[in-house]
């Protein structure tokens, strides 16, 4: 249990901010099921730590009335989806979108340096199912050249695997009273996550000047931690859980963090 020191970043009046788990809701990130969860299939779901692929049509559903029912009692809700569409109109994130997706380990040299190419020119919209939805074999332009990664994927294999996690935010990022914590996820088939929220974080206009407890710097390298194991129960006082997702060196960290002087986005 970690009880947070009176600090002026903690005291000045924040327009985000989450003082207890059972206070009144006043905003909320959600996200829409979109491309991702329609390319979860048998094949892939274990991997992407699902026990059974979803019906797609019936999960937007519910997702709607559920975001409905929220906003009838007066909740502001954002959509990660409209968050990262905004956030890549700006030059520098995308930039660093582009960077982060299309990475030589992940495609060897070449096909990365021609994927960069293509996003350059592709629009925001593309560029974020891409984030999000991952890539497969088929949806490569064969104009790219020969790659060894595309020689050995199967035909309708993933190159970038897609993300149906993000379908649960509360895990990538943990707001602690009045400032947040991106967290680095445990499981490979979520750690990109981390990634895209980063950027949101860092330049979408409704987060500009957030305070941070964790290092923009280190996003998706340090230590495990999940927003389910953190519980803000008010008085200052956050209870951090330990276990398969969130390690031991990480919710020191997220205490050491908590505990002192955030860094400002924006």
């Amino acid at each position: 249990m970690t009880t947070l020191t009176p600090t002026p970043e903690l005291d000045a009046v924040a327009a985000l901010s989450v003082e207890s788990e059972i206070g009144t809701l006043r905003e909320v990130i959600l996200h829409r099921p979109g491309i991702e969860l329609n390319r979860l299939t048998p094949a892939n779901r274990e991997e992407l730590l699902f026990d059974d692929v979803l019906w797609q049509s019936r999960a937007r559903t519910e997702h709607d009335t559920f975001a409905e029912a929220l906003r009838s009692r007066g909740v502001v809700v954002h959509l990660f989806g409209d968050l990262l569409h905004d956030t890549l109109q700006d030059g520098h994130a995308r930039s660093e979108a582009i960077a982060g997706t299309f990475t030589e380990d992940r495609f060897g040299a070449r096909l990365a340096a021609a994927l960069r190419d293509q996003a350059e020119d592709a629009s925001s919209p593309w560029l974020a199912d891409v984030m999000l939805g991952g890539l497969a074999r088929r949806d490569i332009d064969t104009r790219v050249g020969r790659a060894l990664a595309l020689e050995v994927a199967a035909p309708d294999g993933f190159l970038l695997p897609p993300l149906p996690n993000t379908l649960f935010p509360r895990d990538s990022s943990a707001w602690i009273y009045g400032g947040v914590q991106v967290n680095s996820m445990a499981m490979p088939a979520r750690r990109r996550e981390s990634l895209h929220v980063d950027l949101v974080y860092r330049h979408h206009p409704l987060f500009a000047g957030a305070l941070r407890y964790d290092d923009p710097h280190r996003v998706g390298s340090a230590p495990a931690t999940e927003g389910g194991d953190i519980l803000v129960i008010g008085d200052r006082t956050v209870l951090i859980g330990m276990g398969e997702r969130s390690t031991p060196p990480a919710s020191s960290g997220s205490r050491r963090g908590c505990s002192r002087p955030g860094r400002r986005t924006g």
